[in-house]
């Protein structure tokens, strides 16, 4: 495992194509997001999806959330609607508190994202640093928080060596920006139903 410290308003031009580097080489990182610190990889790699499985020590029922870079990206990977795309854009603004979308999958994912159902849930991040990330790497994003199952997320980047050693298992890079105050996880909400919106967390 390596530490990289960055201050994300001051990325480096080669800070930033050294993640962008690892992630195509299909490593897991550990990313600061809008809510929390979070594990992380590309979404199309399998191999880095069970990985991150084993660090979390988590369930293949529990399905990942996925960070896009646009509509037009959540739509190659999910089935999208009108009237869904106008949702998630009135609920996207940089003001608006981070949101999570479930929508219809369209398969073309590794079946791991999933938790065996046949929806995907996505969000679109509001950090330009992720946003920078997404529209080099042109494929989207796992996050999920930077804990083992059932315990709280670590705020601190700097414990995250000791905190899975009892696994002999650890991501392969920690990208270090700094202690992350807890903040609220994002909302939820489930766009599966035809004309309705359910809100599955608050």
């Amino acid at each position: 495992m390596e530490y990289l410290h960055l201050n994300l308003a001051r990325v480096s031009s080669a800070d930033f194509n050294l993640i962008r580097k690892r992630l195509v080489a299909g490593q897991v990182l550990v990313l600061l997001t809008d809510t929390i610190y979070g594990l992380s990889c590309l979404a199309n790699q399998r191999r880095a999806l069970k990985k991150i499985g084993r660090l979390k020590l988590r369930t293949e029922k529990k399905a990942f959330i996925i960070l896009a870079r646009s509509l037009t990206s959540i739509g190659r990977y999910a089935y999208l609607s009108k009237a869904q795309r106008l949702i998630i854009q009135k609920n996207y603004t940089k003001s608006s508190r981070p949101t999570t979308f479930i929508l219809k999958s369209r398969g073309n994912l590794p079946s791991e994202l999933s938790g065996g159902r046949d929806t995907l849930a996505f969000r679109l991040p509001k950090s330009d640093f992720l946003i920078k990330i997404l529209k080099s790497l042109k494929l989207p994003l796992v996050s999920t928080s930077l804990n083992i199952s059932g315990s709280a997320p670590l705020n601190d980047p700097r414990l995250v060596s000791d905190y899975f050693k009892p696994l002999r298992l650890w991501p392969d890079l920690v990208v270090d920006s700094g202690f992350c105050r807890r903040r609220r996880p994002s909302r939820v909400i489930d766009l599966t139903g035809v004309g309705r919106k359910l809100v599955i967390r608050p």
